[in-house]
């Protein structure tokens, strides 16, 4: 795997937000800031349509400074933000889907999204879906002195308070025209159950959202979930789908640009597997220990100590999908071979 925008890269590096940068001719590349030191931007992926129009993946943060930012990348291009014909959503996560009901309201632009995650939004879930958050972490074991950091983390609904009117209900299958470019749609769930790629195969291109990022190991099952649901099986089989895209181009949700998609996709495949077996020798060892004990025994990238807030939450809720999933399985001579 390698970095395919250096600019990108040191910007990441740096906690800088990066310029706008042509990813092919008439695709372009625009950072929008979070407030958040660990994940200071998101892209939103700007398209020509061929004919004066626009098409977004993704809108980042819904905040007055992005919207200034985004109007200003597509005046850069050469074009007003009227031009824009139509949104397209990787996911339901507000750093994702932040300015789709600006974008739309401004310009008359469709949203496209998929609907586990439009459901998701509708029912105004959470984080993490339960009845109780605060009962889930006692039952997590999570200490009192813990809980309410955490329980206001997993509260969060999924879209953040976000509204907005989806035009087009995506399955995934579709291929989607937009202008004279077609972008297939690629069902990627895992970090949501509702994800989605978007393939430019014509570009050797595929927008990715959240499902693979070049450094981080993304979250898994934030949201759009429902009972029974294996949110860790889901997401590698779709690591699976996205590997198979060869040496397409990653345009990730954030971070920087990279190509080496088998390679990343295998990374991260090993990265779940040897946590799956942390977690079984973990309870093979101690068959009741309980899901902070064992959260806070595994190696987490930030280090377990430094983790707050929604990081410690997603740490948490993963790691209770993995003692879920390993309790599932049969454990032979070291390897977890699930049986459901």
């Amino acid at each position: 795997m390698r970095a395919t925008s250096e600019s990108q890269r040191r910007a990441f590096q740096d906690g800088d937000l990066p310029p706008l940068e042509m990813v092919r001719p008439g695709v372009f590349a625009v950072a929008l800031a979070m407030p958040y030191p660990q994940i200071p931007f998101s892209y939103s992926y700007l398209i020509e349509g061929g004919s004066g129009d626009i098409h977004i993946v993704d809108t980042g943060l819904e905040t007055d400074a992005n919207w200034r930012a985004l109007v200003a990348a597509v005046d850069e291009m050469g074009y007003s933000i009227a031009a824009v014909a139509s949104v397209m959503l990787t996911h339901v996560h507000a750093d994702h889907s932040g300015l789709a009901a600006r974008i739309r309201a401004e310009t008359g632009a469709t949203v496209g999204m998929h609907i586990a995650d439009l459901r998701a939004m509708q029912e105004n879930r959470t984080l993490i879906d339960g009845a109780s958050i605060l009962a889930l972490l006692v039952e997590w074991s999570v200490p009192p002195e813990y809980r309410e950091e955490i329980r206001l983390a997993a509260a969060w609904p999924v879209a953040e308070g976000q509204d907005f009117i989806v035009d087009r209900v995506l399955t995934g299958g579709e291929v989607l025209q937009v202008g004279d470019r077609a972008l297939r749609v690629l069902q990627t769930p895992g970090h949501t159950a509702g994800h989605l790629a978007l393939v430019e195969d014509e570009a050797g291109l595929v927008f990715t959202g959240d499902h693979l990022l070049p450094v981080t190991n993304p979250g898994i099952g934030l949201g759009s979930r429902s009972a029974g649901d294996d949110p860790v099986g889901d997401y590698l089989a779709s690591l699976a789908a996205v590997a198979a895209l060869g040496d397409y181009e990653a345009c990730p949700g954030h971070e920087f640009r990279f190509s080496g998609l088998a390679e990343r996709c295998a990374q991260v495949e090993t990265h779940h597997r040897e946590r799956a077996e942390q977690v079984a020798l973990l309870l093979d060892a101690s068959p009741h220990r309980s899901v902070w004990e064992i959260a806070s025994r595994l190696e987490w990238t930030q280090g377990w100590e430094n983790l707050r807030g929604p990081r410690v939450m997603s740490a948490l809720a993963q790691t209770a999908m993995h003692v879920d999933r390993v309790r599932r399985s049969t454990c032979i001579e070291g390897s977890c071979q699930v049986t459901d």
